[in-house]
């Protein structure tokens, strides 16, 4: 499990993680065609592939224009709560990440990224590791 943060201003987000010793990655522009017309973005990937924060600290992307939510059916999940173990407060102050919880990371006890679902069958809690419902 890893999170995406959509941002209109990756080059800006990118330059102020390094302020916290956070590395990113590179912007690498991308695209695809889908019924619905082409779809380009630019996504954050560092060289050796690894994520920050034991993988909590999200990747970014830069929708350029159409965003594929738009063509996408309704859906009865909502999100209720996504917490980033590890990840500096302030790293998430800087991606204004809203309804967010930024706790200290216990590496033997949980993991990285967890969210929690509303779903028809009840809450739904997701994490790095496993998912229970």
């Amino acid at each position: 499990m890893h999170a995406v943060a959509r941002t209109r201003m990756i080059e800006t987000l990118r330059r102020s993680l390094a302020n916290f010793a956070l590395d990113p990655g590179v912007p690498l522009a991308a695209q695809r065609d889908t019924p619905h017309g082409l779809l380009k973005w630019r996504i954050t990937v560092r060289d050796d592939g690894r994520i920050e924060c034991a993988g909590a600290l999200p990747t970014l992307i830069e929708w350029q224009g159409a965003h594929p939510s738009e063509h996408l059916p309704p859906t009865p999940l909502a999100l209720e709560e996504l917490i980033f173990r590890g990840v500096p407060p302030q790293a998430l102050d800087v991606l204004k990440l809203p309804e967010v919880l930024a706790v200290p990371l216990d590496p033997a006890q949980e993991a990285p990224l967890s969210a929690a679902l509303n779903s028809p069958r009840g809450r739904v809690v997701l994490d790095a590791w496993h998912a229970e419902g």
